[in-house]
């Protein structure tokens, strides 16, 4: 029996007994059309993917603040803040503070 083989066409098990899926194969992600529209294409989906702790991070990153005066405004860590920038860069498709703001200000998030 030959493990971890490419050009099988089967499901077998590789060495590490995880299956391996034949090549070639649609991936169940790409141009499904039962999947949901990305948040970046609808603006109000983009919001409403937001949660309510990466807006209230939102709110305090318009005033410049730094991670460790947000981490301490709302009582989490600083590694928690950046993870939630993180999710919120993510979802913006931005890689700064100052677009996140810039993006969150277009969308009218800050007067919700």
């Amino acid at each position: 029996m030959v493990f971890g083989c490419a050009s099988s066409k089967s499901s077998a098990p590789t060495a590490t007994g995880a299956e391996q899926k034949p090549t070639g194969a649609p991936s169940p992600l790409s141009g499904s059309p039962s999947l949901p529209t990305s948040p970046s294409s609808n603006p109000q989906a983009l919001v409403d993917s937001l949660t309510n702790r990466e807006i209230d991070i939102l709110d305090l990153l318009a005033p410049r603040l730094s991670t460790k005066e947000i981490a301490e405004k709302l009582f989490i860590s600083t590694t928690t803040v950046n993870t939630h920038l993180r999710y919120i860069y993510r979802k913006f498709k931005v890689s700064k503070r100052r677009e996140a703001v810039e993006k969150a200000q277009a969308l009218d998030i800050f007067k919700r």
